[in-house]
């Protein structure tokens, strides 16, 4: 378990998420029709729109100073295109911030991005990118 939590700010809308099964594949759906699964989806058009922030300690992206010495690190875990991800823009003096400098045109899928911190574990943050 993990010291810290992590979402996404910024960038993100909240959609319902429906569930693709055919006849010949099980249905994935919850059975309770009033709490339908939601999925967090980012515009395909969006151009550094998108922030990610860890919180520690009930403070939403505390400075690097106030980490003691353990800061965050980022990584994909999942994409869906053969291309190279957006890169990174560290938030300088703040590990615990991360924002997209590049849009997401053309990386249309699902998407999982890791945040860890060192001896504090790591969560996965999942969003799809849709048109």
């Amino acid at each position: 378990m993990s010291d810290f939590s992590a979402r996404i700010t910024a960038g993100v809308a909240s959609a319902i998420w429906t569930d693709p099964a055919t006849g010949s594949a099980p249905t994935r759906l919850n059975p309770i029709a009033s709490l339908p699964h939601r999925r967090a989806v980012v515009d395909e058009g969006a151009y550094g729109a998108l922030t990610v922030k860890a919180t520690v300690g009930g403070v939403e992206g505390p400075a690097d100073a106030a980490l003691g010495g353990r800061l965050f690190t980022w990584s994909w875990v999942e994409f869906p295109a053969a291309v190279p991800p957006p890169p990174f823009v560290p938030t300088a003096g703040s590990s615990s911030i991360l924002t997209f400098a590049a849009a997401f045109v053309g990386l249309v899928g699902h998407w999982v991005l890791c945040c860890a911190r060192d001896g504090g574990g790591a969560q996965l943050i999942p969003f799809d990118v849709s048109v």
